[in-house]
């Protein structure tokens, strides 16, 4: 699925810039399938919970420090004509957006539009097959 989806947006003409990974080998995989290129793998999109489902939605308790650094990686700006990609776990999801995401499935994305002036806003959230339909892949 990466790869097909990584095809899909090269297809449809999304340019990738900055590929940001959880540490996990899966994850860094997924990126480079996805970005088609070598990735940045960072502690703050590890696995939070260490795959505990009781561990998730927990935005204000010890999952705090996680979420917060994940909100701060999805406000930063990418670089002019680029859109970063972050490849992470449901703990990190819901931890940095709250309970309404813990419903995010293996392959979805959330797409958010940055701004100088405020956090990142959510423009939507796509299944990976929806981007490869779309690309007629």
């Amino acid at each position: 699925m990466a790869r097909e989806l990584g095809a899909a947006l090269a297809k449809l003409g999304v340019p990738v810039g900055e590929v940001y990974t959880s540490r996990l080998n899966r994850a860094v995989e997924t990126g480079k399938l996805i970005g088609g290129k070598d990735v940045a793998a960072v502690d703050e999109l590890t696995d939070s919970g260490a795959g505990s489902s009781s561990a998730m939605a927990n935005p204000d308790g010890k999952n705090a420090k996680a979420g917060r650094a994940v909100r701060d990686l999805v406000n930063l700006a990418p670089k002019t004509g680029v859109n970063n990609l972050a490849v992470t776990h449901k703990t990190n999801v819901a931890d940095a957006f709250g309970k309404e995401f813990t419903d995010i499935r293996e392959g979805e994305a959330l797409v958010y539009k940055t701004s100088a002036s405020g956090p990142a806003v959510l423009v939507t959230r796509a299944q990976a097959s929806e981007w490869i339909a779309q690309a007629g892949s």
